[in-house]
């Protein structure tokens, strides 16, 4: 092959090899601009909004609206429609106007409704005690209790073989307090009936400071029955981590016989010799 000839077949080479890279990066701005032409509805504020407004005030306001942003611009998790939007938090952060809505912008509110915490089977009962057993002035909206009760239990037949009975045990576990006399999840916090001091408030669930609890409706009915029959306390869950054990039932006899002999129960309680450890 000639010296001129491997030329042009060098040079026909190339021009070759450009029309190809000039397809491709032709076909290339032409497929990011058809991305550029999609787009996607999603939720903007309106307006500048402040943290830990409530959103169902905003939404009922006609503080959003909907756009059309390109698709390759829409930010992760962005809402697509108002009616998407759960009324029963608060705005956790500031929100400038034109943001898109996103739910990390959201939380739990302190200034809903009651009637907007509770769903389903959950149900809100309102309770007044001495302050010793609410709590009072440690408890907060927010925070989770369990629940104990004791009480005395006696057979109904006056020729029962069976002697009355006090047992105590936890009744209803990791329950949600909505509001106290001080904080609350309602607008306004509830207010004491009393001066809560260690010795004003009732023990029957009508007097002193007041809380409102979240409760499954399967054990109202326990709830009930502890409060008007028997001893109530609540006790406090860890904020973060908390753990449980295992159901159990306390009486005089499982309190005081446990690590007895059998002849030390029959001896100091003989009630519960028959309990007693061989």
């Amino acid at each position: 092959m000639s010296y001129s000839v491997r030329n042009i077949v060098i040079a026909l080479i190339l021009a070759v090899v450009a029309a190809g890279l000039v397809i491709m990066y032709t076909s290339n701005v032409k497929h990011n601009a058809d991305q550029s032409i999609k787009t996607t509805t999603v939720v903007v504020s309106k307006g500048d909004i402040v943290a830990g407004t409530p959103l169902n005030t905003l939404v009922d306001g006609g503080a959003f609206t909907t756009r059309q942003v390109a698709t390759k611009d829409v930010v992760p998790g962005a809402f697509t429609s108002i009616s998407s939007l759960n009324t029963s938090l608060a705005t956790a952060t500031n929100i400038t106007a034109g943001a898109q809505i996103t739910p990390a912008m959201f939380s739990d509110s302190k200034d809903t409704a009651i009637v907007n915490q509770i769903h389903g089977t959950m149900r809100a009962v309102q309770l007044a005690f001495n302050a010793n057993r609410v709590l009072g002035g440690t408890l907060k909206a927010g925070d989770h209790v369990d629940i104990f009760g004791e009480m005395t239990i006696q057979s109904s037949r006056n020729n029962s073989q069976y002697s009355q009975q006090t047992v105590a045990g936890r009744i209803i576990t990791n329950v949600e307090v909505l509001s106290t006399y001080d904080t609350g999840v309602a607008t306004a916090p509830l207010t004491s009936a009393s001066g809560a001091n260690s010795a004003s408030g009732t023990d029957d669930g009508t007097g002193g400071d007041a809380v409102i609890l979240a409760i499954p409706q399967n054990v109202l009915p326990d709830l009930m029955l502890i409060r008007g029959g028997g001893e109530f306390w609540m006790a406090l869950r860890p904020g973060h981590g908390a753990q449980d054990t295992g159901s159990s039932i306390a009486t005089p006899c499982t309190t005081f016989g446990v690590g007895l002999t059998a002849v030390q129960i029959k001896n100091s309680l003989p009630i519960c010799v028959s309990g007693a450890k061989k």
